[in-house]
């Protein structure tokens, strides 16, 4: 081939240099092959002559011939070779929905999957049958094309046969508006309704998003019957009511769409398209396979009545709006349905068999328009959200400084309170403790009295309780430090007097925090507790001790001595345990005194206010 490349080129030089006329070569047709004949009958090998073929022309249907379904069908074709071959040449169906096997003056040349009773095929992509050049003859060469009818009505279209490089670009061009096409739009409608889907559930958005991702979803399952060809017969029953199913609810829901973007709310006409749309699969579930071709054109007239209503709607809202996008979605629901009559006509046999299906290429200008238009929906949706947030976050920012100023001013009136009501109670603490003990010191020497003890047991007990307001007052101190620094102050005079005064801390590291009025009673009452165990217990030890815990949690406090103690049946109460009683009731703490020929034990329980769980601070805070 290079050598006869090389020798017309010089061949073409020469002549150009010497004036002669280029040679004109001569293109091998492209033959058409329509005539053909036609036998039913059994065998893997191509019949004979005298086998009783007959005359049909192509495109051909077996079955409006009476052709039973499952049967094995011959076509014989002859084309005529001028000259012996030396390229290969390409045989090209438009149309082999059956598949089938090949051969070449005898010869098996191509075998495509076709029926049989395991599985159904169907081919909706066209074929091209490469012929090697050694296979052909000068003359009369006969391609015999074996291929079993499946289910409905295969079609067997014109052939074509020529030069591989000169068809293959037709064959080529087919195969991308049939077949690359409909995969394309099988993964992109797959993915789109999973995501619009997604969105429109986790995101709760207008009702019409759901209805557009349905009819994505099944717009998607119509298409896989144009990408996947062959299907077992265990489950091709139910997959046909799925397409019957998918076909029409993509129509339904698109049209129910439409209807809610047009802004009109007619429940009579989506109850009847939704009804419709079930029609078709409850006939296939009721006639079967039989009745598949019936089925099929009754209910696709039904739902060329409903694209019209789409149309209409459309038509409305392009009207009413006026906008690019909504015509653009008018015309292509216009292309779209003009494309689905023209399916149609092509399976009611009122059009070639081998002109292509459209459908599945208008939907997509129809479903891209409508994604444009619910995109372009959904940003402004999500512009007005940002700018009803922004106009929230201002009136939160001004509610925010409103609360704050109130806050400011809550606080100060309440600081203003609590130093009210801490300056009453230690006046009021003052009044009862060092202000009594001070007065009746003050009355002993005014009267005179020689009792120079009592005068100094009053003036000890007025610094003692001094001191008890002073601890209280002391920041960051608990019960615990109060405690134990009132054990160390009384230790040197339970000393003197020969008694032995102990502390047991708290069994926490924790410092235990009471509010002052209730730290300062416990302290007055544990005071009052040594001082009557120094004046009448006769004890050689006395040991203050505390522990806290439970559930809700409480304080304890216990004043143990070793003395002589007093029988509670007999003895009357005296001034100190009232007083010690009349304190624990006014912070609601229990007091309890037990008292044997072995000592007294005085004990104080009291709640312990809950802890606040911490929570945001207050904008103030730092």
């Amino acid at each position: 081939m290079p050598a006869c490349r090389s020798l017309l080129a010089r061949w073409a030089l020469c002549c150009l240099l010497c004036g002669l006329p280029l040679p004109t070569p001569v293109l091998a047709a492209i033959s058409t092959i329509d005539q053909v004949r036609f036998l039913v009958g059994d065998g893997d090998a191509p019949p004979p002559v005298d086998a009783g073929w007959q005359a049909v022309t192509l495109p051909d249907r077996p079955a409006v011939r009476g052709v039973r379904t499952g049967s094995t069908v011959w076509y014989r074709m002859r084309m005529v070779q001028r000259g012996t071959p030396t390229e290969p040449q390409l045989l090209y169906f438009a149309t082999m929905r059956n598949g089938g096997r090949v051969y070449v003056n005898g010869h098996l040349v191509a075998q495509i999957r076709e029926p049989d009773p395991m599985h159904h095929v169907d081919w909706r992509r066209p074929h091209g049958i490469q012929i090697p050049p050694e296979l052909l003859v000068a003359g009369d060469n006969f391609v015999d094309l074996r291929f079993v009818t499946g289910l409905g009505d295969p079609a067997l279209g014109v052939a074509r046969i020529g030069p591989a490089d000169e068809l293959r670009p037709a064959f080529e061009r087919r195969m991308f508006w049939m077949h690359t096409t409909a995969q394309t739009t099988l993964i992109v409608g797959f993915v789109s309704a999973l995501l619009v889907m997604a969105v429109w559930a986790r995101q709760g958005m207008f009702f019409v998003y759901g209805l557009f991702g349905l009819a994505l979803l099944a717009w998607s399952i119509r298409t896989l019957t144009m990408v996947v060809p062959v299907f077992p017969m265990t489950i091709w029953y139910f997959w046909r009511i799925v397409h019957i199913a998918a076909t029409g609810g993509f129509i339904v829901m698109m049209t129910l769409f439409m209807l809610r973007f047009a802004g009109i709310r007619r429940p009579a006409i989506e109850r009847a398209c939704l009804a419709w749309c079930a029609t078709g699969p409850l006939l296939y579930l009721i006639g079967g396979p039989a009745r598949d071709l019936t089925i099929m054109r009754v209910y696709g007239a039904g739902l060329i009545v409903i694209a019209l209503v789409m149309l209409a709607a459309t038509a409305f809202a392009a009207w009413r709006v006026r906008s690019f996008g909504a015509v653009a979605l008018c015309a292509s629901v216009l292309l779209g349905l003009a494309f689905g009559v023209h399916d149609y006509l092509i399976g009611l046999g009122l059009l070639h068999p081998d002109r292509p299906h459209l459908m599945h290429l208008a939907a997509n200008p129809m479903l891209l328009s409508v994604g444009i238009l619910l995109a372009d929906r959904f940003v402004r949706d999500l512009r007005r959200i940002e700018a009803a947030a922004g106009e929230l976050e201002l009136q939160v920012l001004e509610r925010e400084r409103q609360l704050d100023e109130k806050y400011q001013r809550i606080r100060g009136l309440e600081a203003i309170r609590v130093a009210e009501a801490e300056r009453d109670r230690i006046m009021r603490g003052m009044h009862d403790g060092i202000g009594s003990r001070l007065q009746g010191a003050l009355v002993m020497l005014e009267r005179g009295v020689p009792d120079r003890d009592g005068v100094a047991r009053m003036l000890r007990e007025a610094i003692d309780d001094l001191r008890l307001t002073i601890d209280t007052l002391s920041p960051g101190q608990g019960i615990g430090e109060a405690l134990a620094n009132l054990v160390w102050r009384l230790a040197p005079r339970f000393g003197a007097a020969g008694i032995e005064l102990g502390y047991r801390p708290f069994p926490t590291e924790d410092s235990i925090e009471l509010p002052a009025e209730s730290a300062l009673q416990i302290l007055r009452i544990v005071h009052e507790a040594l001082t009557n165990a120094l004046a009448h217990s006769r004890a050689s030890r006395i040991v203050v001790q505390g522990a806290a815990g439970g559930s809700p949690p409480r304080l304890e406090l216990s004043v143990i001595d070793d003395g002589c103690g007093f029988d509670q049946r007999t003895t009357a109460v005296g001034r100190g345990l009232s007083t010690m009683d009349r304190r624990a009731r006014r912070i609601g703490a229990q007091l309890t005194v037990h008292s044997s020929d072995r000592g007294t034990r005085v004990d104080v329980l009291v709640e312990l206010p809950s802890r606040r769980t911490a929570g945001p601070p207050w904008p103030d805070a730092a």
